[in-house]
């Protein structure tokens, strides 16, 4: 997918996440009660990061490159056999970002309804959904991208 996935695309849909997401330079608790810093970054033991420090925008955007190309791959692999227009793609790189792949892939009716490119079926099924009920105003946003809104 990425070979014919164009620049654009990928900055744009960067710039949505980042959007969506919000940018923080210091650790906060998200809607869940998780440690997250930066552009949504989940906090781990790995990342050694103090929570009473803020950090520059340069160590936060390494972060965010290293989280959206995870979610990308992620999303690829999901999406392998799927011929997906990019914008189509982008909703799942985005679930990818903030859900992880693993919690991607439980969406299996939406992920079948895009394979048969069913784009109002695989929308309603992003809508019905816990992620939905979590983070409405995204959940929204990106089923009207899969309906072509």
């Amino acid at each position: 997918i990425m070979e014919k996935t164009n620049l654009n695309f990928i900055e744009e849909l960067k710039n949505r996440i980042i959007q969506h997401e919000g940018k923080v330079n210091k650790c906060y608790l998200d809607h869940l009660g998780n440690a997250t810093i930066g552009i949504g970054h989940l906090v781990t033991m790995d990342d050694q990061i103090d929570v009473n420090k803020e950090y520059d925008d340069e160590f936060i955007m390494q972060l965010f490159e290293k989280d959206f190309k995870t979610a990308l791959e992620g999303a690829t692999r999901l999406c392998q056999d799927m011929n997906l227009p990019d914008e189509k793609f982008g909703v799942f790189v985005e679930m990818a970002f903030q859900l992880g792949v693993n919690g991607v892939s439980k969406f299996k009716n939406a992920l079948a309804h895009a394979k048969d490119h069913a784009w109002d079926k695989c929308a309603d099924e992003l809508l019905s959904s816990r992620w939905h009920q979590q983070t409405p105003n995204r959940a929204k946003a990106l089923a009207d991208v899969m309906r072509g809104k």
